[in-house]
């Protein structure tokens, strides 16, 4: 996914993501979860490998950040020097808390988005960029689609879809 450019507004996006995984931090240390949504109109986009490969990346950028940084987290932190810093172990709950983390990231990422070559799935209405969607033809039209199996619903009824008479099937998780 392509940011918008304005670094002011990309400085926001990067602050309230690091915002939402402090307040997940701070939820899951007191003991309690996070919950997925369950109607997440993205779900689909986030398989089992999407939400390990960012977990794994979140858990990477504070293990490099607090390597690189040390003296500066523990002040930030009121950690002393004799205790240890230790990145939030995200990667050690279980797969829906998971999804439910990287759901915030993906909602505040969404609002920062450069939407300049978006398309919008006409089954599923999902957006996406254009050089990332399935594309089909109809009736001199170019639709674009999120995945094959909207796509193949397209094909197999183009006008029940266009007319808003035939639904996506649920996201599958």
């Amino acid at each position: 996914m392509k940011l918008v450019a304005n670094q002011t507004r990309q400085q926001e996006c990067v602050d309230r993501t690091i915002s939402w995984l402090h307040h997940v931090f701070e939820v899951t240390e007191a003991g309690g979860t996070v919950q997925m949504d369950p109607f997440y109109p993205r779900n689909d986009l986030l398989t089992a490998e999407v939400v390990g490969g960012v977990i794994q990346n979140i858990e990477s950028i504070f293990k490099h950040e607090l390597e690189r940084f040390p003296g500066y987290h523990r002040t930030a932190q009121g950690i002393s020097a004799s205790e240890y810093l230790i990145p939030p172990g995200f990667d050690q709950m279980p797969f829906s808390q998971q999804v439910a983390v990287v759901q915030g990231i993906d909602r505040i990422f969404q609002e920062y988005r450069d939407t300049g070559d978006m398309v919008r799935d006409p089954l599923c209405h999902l957006e996406m960029e254009a050089s990332r969607a399935v594309k089909t033809e109809f009736e001199g039209k170019s639709y674009y689609f999120c995945s094959g199996t909207c796509k193949n619903k397209f094909d197999s009824n183009p006008g029940a879809v266009l007319s808003g008479k035939l639904e996506p099937d649920p996201p599958l998780l």
